[in-house]
């Protein structure tokens, strides 16, 4: 076992990859233990919504992240930058999904109004994935002059 960040980062990419949904709950689960464990509340709470987003139960997927972004949204401290910043690409993105472009767009301007100078390549990986999905969904609202200025 690496470090917790090595070990959550792997778990993440993984996550991403795998088509076996019971191993991929069981795998949250995990993490949601593990965050307990050792006093990690923001990962603990990204981790919780992410259960649910496993399992296609977007709505409350959403909620459990709006619990996170209202209670340390506004946090400073470093450590809390990397599951905020992804507890915001993965709202964004499922609002997409929901069909809610105007709220995914905001919640990607979001993104990058925090994260989009930042030096750090785990945050970086953000901005990319919220300009690349903003992109897409102004495309997909028959804005192609915007979704190619997101891309030049």
């Amino acid at each position: 076992m690496g470090t917790f960040l090595d070990d959550c980062r792997a778990f993440l990419w993984e996550e991403q990859h795998t088509k076996d949904k019971k191993q991929l709950v069981e795998g949250i689960r995990g993490w949601i233990a593990r965050c307990a464990k050792e006093g990690r509340e923001v990962w603990r709470m990204f981790f919780e919504g992410l259960l649910p987003y496993a399992e296609d139960r977007f709505d409350e997927a959403i909620g459990r992240w709006d619990e996170l972004l209202g209670k340390h949204g506004s946090s400073t401290l470093e450590d809390d930058q990397e599951p905020i910043a992804r507890t915001l690409c993965r709202k964004g993105f499922v609002l997409g999904k929901k069909e809610k472009p105007d709220e995914a767009i905001a919640i990607y301007d979001d993104l990058l109004r925090r994260y989009g100078e930042s030096k750090e390549l785990v945050l970086q990986e953000r901005v990319a994935t919220a300009l690349f999905n903003k992109g897409v969904t102004l495309g997909q609202q028959g804005k192609p002059d915007e979704a190619i200025a997101i891309f030049d």
